[in-house]
């Protein structure tokens, strides 16, 4: 087996996150409400030695999903869900903005009022980059705080491979920003559930099993 950039890193497959990976992962998401594990990094940055990333915990992803959605379309509905008075308050906007002017992948409203997941999908080994205030001290951290203090539960999810070198600082740090409300779901994982519940998607040809292994970097 091989990790998940040999799979993404494909010429017919690269450079291609919002209109074939994240439509992927989200109609997976839909059709199989999976349950994965979700990683944290073990290791500060620079990287020196592995293991670097570990298991946190394990997420069912299911409930109101929403792909690419505006920020109307998401704040609206997780004030309905949530029966809060978001649209109007004034404390969404600070000296860096409306926090809430973010475009994450994907949203997913938790049944049952868990919770908010705010994900953002980051495929390559070697393209992928945070872009403008999804990284580090970005409003997505502020977003996510924001509605923790509105008593809402959220986490911000990355969804990433095993050898995203160039975002482990970042993640690190995002770690530091927001402890336990921060986490990452490996491509490796995810194509191992794939595999798992026979998914299938008409412009993905190769067996998902093949492409899953974290190797040593893992523990």
């Amino acid at each position: 087996m091989q990790d998940a950039t040999c799979l993404t890193d494909k010429r017919k497959y690269s450079g291609k996150e919002s209109e074939l990976w994240t439509p992927c992962i989200y109609d997976f998401f839909c059709r199989c409400t999976p349950i994965l594990p979700v990683s944290t990094c073990t290791r500060p940055a620079p990287k020196n030695s592995a293991p670097w990333y570990t298991s946190r915990n394990s997420l069912k992803i299911e409930g109101d999903m929403y792909i690419e959605p505006g920020p109307n379309q998401f704040m609206y509905k997780i004030a309905e869900t949530f029966d809060r008075k978001l649209i109007n308050d004034p404390s969404r906007f600070t000296q860096k903005g409306d926090i809430t002017g973010i475009y994450p992948d994907i949203v997913v409203i938790l049944p049952n009022r868990q919770g908010v997941l705010v994900i953002e999908n980051k495929p390559y080994g070697d393209g992928s980059t945070f872009d403008g205030n999804q990284g580090p001290g970005g409003a997505y951290v502020d977003f996510v705080k924001w509605l923790i203090r509105k008593g809402i539960h959220c986490e911000y999810l990355v969804i990433m491979p095993i050898s995203w070198n160039a975002g482990y600082g970042d993640v690190v740090q995002l770690r530091k920003d927001l402890e336990n409300d921060f986490g990452v779901l490996l491509l490796e994982d995810i194509f191992a559930a794939m595999s798992k519940h026979n998914f299938k998607y008409e412009r993905v040809s190769e067996n998902w099993r093949d492409f899953s292994d974290k190797g040593g970097d893992y523990a």
